[in-house]
């Protein structure tokens, strides 16, 4: 891309229209975490802006925004227009959440990330284990998840929670650069199955 805009249109590794401004801090502050969980920011981290940073990502794949009209550079007062703009929208909007709605986000953003990358076959399912989770796909292979933090955390309950009561839900994935239905259901105490509608 040659011509300096403001605002993304597209994401090129998924074709979402959803992008997201980058912001720096760490998900510890509550509010950037919170906005980070509604898809409304992404985290830099403690980076600090310089010309030449990618400050715009898809909501939809996490994927940064790396073609040169988008990157950082305060000279293009269009882009640092609507990067504060973007910025000041998602903080305006702002919703509170309780730590029950932010166990359930957390489920639904953990589901859509396996979706995104085991519901080419058709399906999924998750299984718990003792500590963490295993994940069947349609073809029968298993992979057992394996989390990187040194905190226990609950990925598995979290999705779970995110079933609710009725024990289904129904959300949008991006597979391929294709806007897809999956439903995710709790087909057994302790099992998920995730596949397209």
């Amino acid at each position: 891309m040659t011509t300096k805009e403001g605002r993304p249109h597209k994401c090129k590794y998924c074709d979402s229209t959803r992008i997201i401004p980058g912001v720096n801090g760490s998900p510890s502050e509550d509010e950037l975490y919170t906005l980070k969980l509604q898809d409304k920011i992404a985290l830099l981290g403690c980076f600090e802006l310089v010309k030449g940073s990618a400050i715009w990502s898809c909501a939809d794949c996490g994927e940064w925004v790396q073609d040169e009209a988008y990157l950082y550079d305060e000279s293009n007062s269009e882009l640092v227009q609507a990067y504060e703009d973007a910025v000041k929208n998602a903080f305006d909007n702002l919703e509170v959440l309780n730590e029950a709605e932010m166990r359930k986000l957390n489920g639904f953003r953990f589901l859509r990330s396996y979706s995104r990358e085991y519901l080419n076959d058709g399906f999924f399912e998750l299984e718990k284990t003792a500590k963490s989770f295993l994940i069947k796909t349609s073809d029968g292979a298993k992979h057992e998840f394996v989390s990187n933090s040194l905190i226990p955390i609950d990925y598995f309950g979290m999705m779970d929670d995110y079933l609710g009561e009725e024990g289904t839900k129904e959300f949008e994935v991006r597979i391929n650069k294709e806007a897809c239905v999956a439903v995710a259901t709790r087909v057994a105490p302790g099992k998920i199955q995730v596949k397209r509608k």
